[in-house]
């Protein structure tokens, strides 16, 4: 997931300009990104062949935000990511936080597919997965994105815009999917269309 978002425009005017240094401080953070998942919401991994290619992590609105991780996760995150990093990331996420739609709805906090995997369908097989549960819960799932490639991905998937705005003067996409009772995965992929498998671990 590291190095699916290291050259990410927003990782880039938080962190700097520096890949490596941008690869460790998400390695540092996403840590209590998927623990959150794991506990109080979904945490999808996509595999083919026993190799895993990506992962999502989504939550429901009763966990988001979710309750922060115990105090030995927050010191190891703000040492491996730097002070002014953790607290630029806290006030975004504080900020995306409020512009969250006001009823029930599914979050992806994070979709990530490790890069020579991109481009073969697991972002799609992942997302199909939560948007599958979702559809059986009749609710909608909402995102943000800070590349514009991924809007047109979203969009292809259900999504639509619902707002852009600017953060470190880099466009952020806040975008929303209804509820589609009845949509089964094949209907969302294509008739014949093969996709990784998805697979959830730890749900609580």
């Amino acid at each position: 997931m590291a190095r699916a978002f290291r050259d990410n425009p927003l990782g880039i005017a938080v962190i700097g300009p520096s890949p490596a240094r941008r690869l460790r401080c998400y390695r540092a953070g996403i840590a209590n990104l998927l623990d959150s998942a794991r506990r109080y919401g979904r945490l999808l991994f996509a595999e083919s062949g026993g190799k895993l290619l990506g992962a999502l992590a989504a939550l429901p609105t009763g966990a988001t935000p979710p309750p922060p991780p115990p105090l030995s996760a927050q010191l190891r995150t703000i040492f491996g990511q730097g002070f002014r990093v953790a607290t630029r990331w806290s006030e975004i996420a504080r900020h995306l936080q409020s512009l969250h739609p006001p009823q029930p709805h599914w979050y992806v906090s994070s979709l990530a597919v490790d890069p020579p995997a991109q481009g073969r369908g697991v972002g799609g097989a992942l997302l199909t997965a939560l948007l599958e549960h979702a559809d059986r819960e009749a609710l909608p799932t909402y995102l943000e994105t800070d590349r514009a490639i991924n809007v047109r991905f979203y969009e292809s998937q259900g999504f639509r815009v619902q707002e852009q705005i600017h953060l470190l003067d880099v466009a952020v996409w806040c975008m929303q999917r209804p509820s589609r009772p009845g949509l089964t995965g094949h209907d969302m992929h294509g008739k014949g269309e093969r996709s990784p498998k998805a697979i959830e671990t730890g749900r609580i």
